[in-house]
């Protein structure tokens, strides 16, 4: 039996003219047929693993705010007394905004952040709101706001928006509403209906790529992996991994409610009485502040709303940087600041590029990409404080990408690496430049957390970079 979904076009291009700017002009009738039947049950591994409690840390950012955005790791969107504002930690700056009654953002680069205030798109940049052309294209009054620069989803009056390569997609599931959306960092993206359905961007436009009739999501969320995890309101958590596969593990208790973010590898559990953590595979119970759960930072730290405020909760002292962001290219000579938990209470904090130290100046250097050699580097901030010792790591890139070819390179790679485990008969081959194609985002994530191969040995930062290079060059 296949299940038929129907999903419903509605493309402009985009102008930064408003005179010249299209409207939504035209509406494509998709046919999008995924087999249904029979889906195969969900395996529930055992009880969730608990590896012991863990501490955390504690930081106050807002008295007054009742709710709390966060932007990225520095930038947090609060809203006191009716008026909205964003807090810039790097500069000890706010930027008042005004009264809006509904309010969205996120970050685009080191320098703006796009913002939806009472359903217009507006672009702040040093301090400066801008009005963004995207509002000439939108049918309706943005809410909400998700996704990265490339690839943006807006979703108002309940309706939801695609906006990529100068064009908007209106995106409609036949009979049935859409009650929720989850943007996925590796173009898988969820949807409830109220099942659960996976949506994809193929050749042809999106495609419906997994759904699971089982399962009524009341929250779920994305890891930075591609993991999807996912709550019924039950005692079972359940998760899709980035190769596709369901499974469930099983708690004491009915889950309450899930946060993360696709940006990091961290998961807040929170139950009807106990609160857990997970990273990497490990559960830890912690101990957390009564207080409403509001969001998770790019950095995976959780907002609550407690009698004292805003606090921003870490299981170690993250280091947080400005100027360089993960996976980014490095040019030039520029100015990086730090940010570290807690400064109070710090009792060191070291830098180093890949081996060598930098030398910091009220928690700022200049780094020259001229002193270093091309390929990918690592940023390594080491804090120290009573609590012991955190590392957090930046993954980036100097210089021109090779030029590779998949054959001769790539698929040579593949054969040394990834065919015993991903060959033409498994669950997730990748035998084929085509089948790489598909999965890149999947493959960069698994190898630069050294996911993959699965028990090493790892990739070669020249490895990586090979593979980054056929990337940008169209995979040829």
């Amino acid at each position: 039996m296949l299940r038929t979904l129907v999903f419903y076009f509605a493309v402009a291009c985009t102008s930064n003219d408003a005179e010249d700017s299209a409207q939504v002009s035209e509406v494509e009738d998709v046919s999008i047929e995924t087999e249904s039947a029979p889906i195969e049950p969900i395996a529930i591994i055992g009880a969730m693993p608990v590896s012991g409690e863990r501490a955390v840390l504690l930081e106050s950012l807002a008295i007054e705010s009742s709710r709390s955005i966060a932007l990225n790791g520095y930038q947090t969107l609060h809203n006191v007394s009716e008026v909205w504002s964003v807090v810039d930690e790097a500069i000890a700056n706010t930027i008042e905004l005004g009264a809006f009654g509904v309010a969205d953002g996120l970050s685009i680069d080191d320098y703006s952040s796009l913002l939806v205030l009472d359903g217009e798109v507006t672009i702040l940049t040093d301090g400066t709101l801008q009005t963004s052309p995207v509002n000439e294209v939108l049918p309706v009054p943005a809410e909400q706001v998700f996704g990265t620069p490339e690839s943006m989803w807006f979703w108002g009056a309940g309706r939801l928006y695609n906006v990529a390569n100068e064009t908007v997609v209106e995106l409609h599931v036949a009979n049935h509403d859409i009650s929720d959306f989850v943007f996925g960092p590796l173009k898988t993206h969820a949807l409830t209906l109220p099942e659960l359905q996976l949506i994809e961007k193929g050749e042809n436009g999106f495609e419906g790529i997994d759904h699971r009739s089982d399962v009524l999501p009341e929250t779920m969320v994305f890891d930075r992996t591609g993991t999807l995890w996912v709550s019924d309101g039950s005692e079972i958590l359940y998760q899709r991994n980035g190769n596709r596969i369901w499974s469930g593990l099983e708690l004491e208790e009915p889950i309450v409610l899930l946060l993360g973010s696709e940006h990091s590898a961290d998961l807040w559990i929170q139950t009807e009485s106990a609160v857990f953590h997970h990273r990497s595979g490990e559960f830890y119970q912690v101990n957390l502040p009564e207080g409403e759960w509001m969001d998770v930072d790019e950095y995976g730290r959780l907002l609550i709303l407690t009698e004292m405020g805003i606090q921003r909760v870490s299981i170690e002292r993250t280091v947080v940087v400005t100027g360089l962001r993960p996976n980014s290219s490095l040019e030039g000579i520029r100015e990086l600041t730090f940010l570290p938990m807690l400064e109070e209470s710090l009792e060191s904090l070291n830098v180093w590029i890949d081996q060598i130290a930098l030398t910091l100046d009220d928690y700022r250097t200049i780094v020259d990409a001229n002193d270093y050699s091309a390929g990918i580097h690592t940023l390594r901030m080491v804090a120290t404080g009573e609590e012991g010792t955190s590392i957090t790591e930046v993954p980036f890139l100097i210089g021109e990408l090779p030029d590779v070819a998949w054959e001769g390179d790539i698929d040579l790679l593949s054969q040394r690496h990834c065919n015993d485990c991903h060959g033409e008969t498994s669950f997730l081959p990748l035998h084929t430049s085509e089948q790489w194609q598909e999965n890149i985002s999947l493959i960069l994530s698994e190898v630069l957390g050294n996911e993959m191969p699965k028990g090493g040995p790892y990739l070669s930062a020249e490895e990586i970079q090979m593979i980054r290079g056929w990337q940008n060059g169209g995979f040829q």
